[in-house]
């Protein structure tokens, strides 16, 4: 799925794609990064690149994203959950 305007890389695998859970926004994690997107109207809300997310989940249309990293990456890999307020970049 390759969002126009939106990959630094079309060859960005992406690895997870969700819903929130009032279906007003979706989130994508890629081999790079993350991204949130609103639904209606369709546009990015938030990204993120520099280290994958293997899962990314939204706090219905809040600033509140749980992470999960990709297995390979040192440092935030597949067993790790970090929360994160996208709004102040603060990990909780």
């Amino acid at each position: 799925m390759n969002l126009p305007g939106d990959m630094e890389d079309s060859s960005d695998k992406i690895l997870f794609l969700n819903f929130n859970q009032d279906f007003s926004c979706v989130s994508v994690g890629t081999e790079t990064g993350y991204r949130m997107y609103n639904c209606d109207p369709f546009g990015r809300c938030y990204s993120k690149s520099g280290r994958g997310a293997s899962i990314v989940e939204m706090l219905f249309c809040t600033s509140l994203v749980a992470l999960v990293g990709v297995a390979d990456q040192e440092g935030f890999n597949s067993r790790q959950l970090q929360i994160i307020n996208t709004k102040t970049i603060d990990y909780l």
